[in-house]
C-alpha cells in the first residue's frame, strides 16, 4: 500500500515542501497502526494508502511541469529512468532478503509458502503485483500469511501502471493545454466505475478503479500552478485563518473517514465514499501549506523528526509488513516498530538515497541492469526449484490438514457469531462431542470426525491458535498476557457460559493442547466444570516436539528422488513431556468419567533408547512442522481403538 515519487525529499531545492514529507509520516503511521493490529480503532487506517496516492499525484505532476518549464519539453525516457532509479533498488533488495529468509524458515513441501512468495516477488519487480494478487485471490486467501509478505507491493504496481499511461498525455502539446479537462473526465469515469461495479476485489487492486485518487493530486497541482500568483499574495489575516481552517478540516476528514470504518465495523475493498473524503482531506492539507502564512498543522508537519519519518517512509513501507508478519507474536509491538524504523533508515541511507542521487557506482546504468537481472534470475530459479520439489512431494500434500472456519488464527478477532455457528448442531438426533483446545487439538479434527461416523456422533469444534483450553486461567499472568490471543478468553467464556445457561449441551468433550507446566495449575477447574455437568472427558496428552522442522528436514533429505519410509529424529526435552503427561494422568485419575491418552508411550512411535520419534510411516510424513501432525500422523497418534472407547462411554 505505498507509492513514492522522484522529485521529493530534496531539501533546499525549488518546489520542495517539508510538510508534505510530514504528511507522508502521518500516512505511513496510519498504515503501520493498521497492520500492527493494536486496536480495532485502527482498522480503518488502511486509508493511509489513499493519502499516499494523493501526495504522489501532486508531486509527480509538479515534477513533470517543472521539467516542461525548464526545458520546454517532457522526456518520457528521463521520467521512467528517474522512477526506476528511485524505486527499484530498495524494492529488489527487500524482496530478495525476505524470500531468502522464508526459504530457511518454511518448508517447500507447502508450495504456497515459497513458490507463491517468489512469484509475488517477481510480479512486484515487473510492476504487476496488483494483477498477480487479483488472479491468485483463491490461493491467496487460503494460504498462510507468509505467502502474503509482499501484498503491499500492489500499490507500487498501481502507481507505475498509472504513470506509464498518464505520462504519455504530457507528450502532446494539444492535450497538455487541455490536461486539466482530460484528467477531470478520467477522474469522473474512475469514480463512476467504482459506484457501478460489483467486482469488489478488482475495485481494490486495479488501476482504473484507483485512478481518481492519483488524479485528485494531479488536479490539485495544476490548480495551484494556474492560480499561483493569487495564492502567494495571500498574506493577510483572512489567508491565515483560511489556511488553518483548510488544514484542520483536511486532517479531520482523514481521521473521521478512518474511524468511520471502525464505527461501521465493515471493511470492504469498496472504498467509496471513505476513500474519496480521505483524498479530499489530504488535498486540503497540501493546498493549505502552499500559502506563505502556513497553518499550525503544516508547521507541526514541518518539524524535523516528523519530516525525517516522511523521508524514509518508502523504505519503512517496504519492510513493515514482512517484519510484522514474521516477528509476531515473538516481538512486542514496540520492538516491531523499532526494528521497522531501523531497517527503513538503513535502506534509505545505504540503498534508496545513493541510487536516487546516482553518484559513482550507484549511478551507472550497467549497475542497475546487472542488479535487476541477478535478482530476477534468482527469484525465477527459486520458483523452478521449489515447484520441482513440490511436484515430487505432491502425492503427500493431501496429508497436510487445512484449518476449518472454526479454528481462529493469530490475528483473528473475537467473533461470537462464528462461535455460535460452530457449536450449533445441524442434526438433532446425533450425539454431540466438543473438540476444545489449541492447534494441537485442531490437527486431530479430521480424523476424529472420520472415526465418529459409525457411532452417529457429530463433532463440534472450537479451537484457536495458542488458546489454552482452561477455564479460570490467570490472564493477568505475564506469560499468558503474551501468549493468549484476543479471541481466546471470549472463546473459553462462550463455551462455559452457554453450557451453564443450558444453551449448549454436549455428550462428551475432547481436550487437547500443546500443554505447559503452568497450564496444569488451573486445569482442575475445567475438569470440575465438565464433570459437574455430567459431560464425559477425554484428554489427549502432550505430543512430541522435535528439534527440527520435520518437512524442512524431509526436503533436505529428498535428494530429488525418494524419502525414507520410516525415519526417526531427536525429540526436544522428552523428560519435560513425560513429566507433563504423568501429571495430567494423575489429575484425570480423580475423575471416574474421564479418559487420558498419550502416544508418547507407543513403542511403534517412540524409541526410548535413543530418545527419537518416528516422523515417517510407509513413505508418508507424520508431522508438518516441529509438533503439528499430518492426517497420517493423527491416525497413528490417536488410534481408532482408543477413541472408540471414549465414543462408547459418551452419554
Amino acid at each position: 500500500m505505498y507509492f513514492n515519487t522522484t522529485a521529493t525529499n530534496i531539501e533546499n531545492k525549488k518546489g520542495y515542501y517539508p510538510y508534505i514529507d510530514g504528511l507522508r509520516a502521518i500516512a505511513i503511521s496510519m498504515v503501520l497502526l493498521y497492520h500492527l493490529d493494536i486496536s480495532p480503532l485502527f482498522q480503518g487506517f488502511f486509508l493511509g494508502v489513499d493519502v499516499f496516492f494523493v501526495i504522489s499525484g501532486f508531486v509527480i505532476t509538479s515534477s513533470i511541469l517543472n521539467e516542461i518549464e525548464r526545458t520546454g519539453r517532457f522526456s518520457i525516457k528521463r521520467f521512467y529512468r528517474r522512477r526506476i532509479w528511485r524505486l527499484f533498488p530498495a524494492l529488489m533488495l527487500m524482496l530478495s532478503i525476505f524470500v531468502l529468509v522464508c526459504i530457511f524458515i518454511y518448508p517447500a513441501f507447502i508450495k504456497e509458502y515459497v513458490v507463491t512468495l517468489s512469484k509475488s516477488a517477481i510480479s512486484a519487480c515487473l510492476g504487476f503485483s496488483n494483477i498477480f494478487f487479483l488472479i491468485e485471490k483463491s490461493k491467496y486467501f487460503q494460504a498462510g500469511e507468509e505467502s502474503r509478505l509482499f501484498i503491499h507491493a500492489w500499490t507500487l504496481s498501481v502507481e507505475e501502471q498509472f504513470y506509464m499511461a498518464v505520462a504519455f498525455l504530457f507528450l502532446s502539446r494539444f492535450i497538455r493545454k487541455r490536461i486539466a479537462v482530460v484528467l477531470s473526465v478520467l477522474m469522473i469515469f474512475s469514480i463512476l466505475l467504482n459506484l457501478l461495479s460489483t467486482q469488489q476485489l478488482a475495485k481494490f487492486y486495479l488501476i482504473h478503479y484507483r485512478a481518481y485518487e492519483l488524479i485528485i493530486g494531479m488536479l490539485l497541482c495544476l490548480f495551484t500552478r494556474k492560480y499561483k500568483t493569487k495564492i502567494i499574495s495571500t498574506k493577510n489575516t483572512e489567508g491565515f485563518i483560511l489556511n488553518n481552517f483548510l488544514s484542520v478540516i483536511g486532517l479531520l476528514l482523514i481521521m473521521l473517514s478512518s474511524i468511520s470504518v471502525y464505527i461501521s465495523q465493515k471493511i470492504t475493498p469498496n472504498l467509496i465514499p471513505v476513500a474519496f473524503f480521505t483524498c479530499i482531506g489530504a488535498s486540503m492539507i497540501i493546498y493549505s501549506g502552499l500559502f506563505y502564512n502556513k497553518s499550525v498543522i503544516n508547521k507541526i508537519l514541518s518539524l524535523r523528526p516528523i519530516v525525517f519519518i516522511g523521508k524514509i517512509s518508502y523504505s519503512i513501507y517496504l519492510y513493515h509488513l514482512p517484519i510484522i508478519v514474521l516477528t509476531k507474536p515473538t516481538f512486542s509491538h514496540l520492538m516491531q516498530v523499532i526494528f521497522i524504523l531501523f531497517c527503513g533508515a538503513l535502506s534509505y541511507y545505504l540503498i534508496e538515497n545513493p541510487f536516487r542521487e546516482r553518484k559513482g557506482f550507484f549511478g551507472k546504468k550497467t549497475t542497475m541492469i546487472v542488479l535487476v537481472s541477478i535478482n530476477l534470475v534468482w527469484l525465477i530459479s527459486v520458483c523452478f526449484k521449489y515447484d520441482y520439489i513440490a511436484s515430487v512431494l505432491s502425492p503427500y500434500e493431501e496429508e497436510i490438514p487445512h484449518h476449518g472456519i472454526c479454528f481462529s488464527m493469530v490475528g483473528d478477532k473475537s467473533d461470537p457469531k462464528k462461535f455460535e455457528k460452530c457449536l450449533t448442531s445441524t442434526v438433532k438426533s446425533k450425539k454431540k462431542i466438543l473438540l476444545f483446545g489449541d492447534s494441537h487439538a485442531e490437527h486431530y479434527l479430521n480424523i476424529i470426525r472420520e472415526y465418529s461416523g459409525k457411532y452417529n456422533i457429530e463433532i463440534l469444534s472450537l479451537t484457536g491458535s495458542l488458546c489454552t483450553p482452561i477455564f479460570g486461567l490467570n490472564v493477568d499472568n505475564d506469560y499468558y498476557k503474551k501468549l493468549d490471543r484476543e479471541f481466546c478468553p471470549s472463546m473459553r467464556q462462550y463455551i462455559k457460559s452457554n453450557i451453564e445457561n443450558g444453551n449448549l449441551s454436549f455428550d462428551g468433550v475432547i481436550i487437547s493442547a500443546t500443554w505447559r507446566s503452568l497450564d496444569l495449575e488451573n486445569f482442575k477447574e475445567t475438569l470440575d466444570f465438565f464433570d459437574s455437568h455430567k459431560i464425559p472427558i477425554f484428554v489427549i496428552g502432550k505430543g512430541f516436539h522435535f528439534t527440527v522442522h520435520v518437512l524442512s528436514y524431509l526436503n533436505k533429505n529428498l535428494n530429488g528422488k525418494h524419502i525414507g519410509s520410516n525415519m526417526f529424529v531427536p525429540i526436544r526435552n522428552m523428560s519435560s513431556i513425560d513429566k507433563i503427561n504423568h501429571t495430567l494422568e494423575e489429575i484425570l485419575s480423580q475423575y471416574p468419567n474421564a479418559m487420558f491418552y498419550t502416544s508418547t508411550r507407543d513403542p511403534k512411535l517412540y524409541d526410548a533408547a535413543n530418545k527419537t520419534a518416528r516422523i515417517m510411516d510407509a513413505g508418508f510424513p507424520l508431522y508438518r512442522d516441529k509438533s503439528h501432525l499430518t492426517k497420517k500422523g493423527a491416525r497413528l497418534n490417536l488410534p481408532l481403538d482408543i477413541i472408540d472407547v471414549f465414543f462408547k462411554i459418551s452419554k
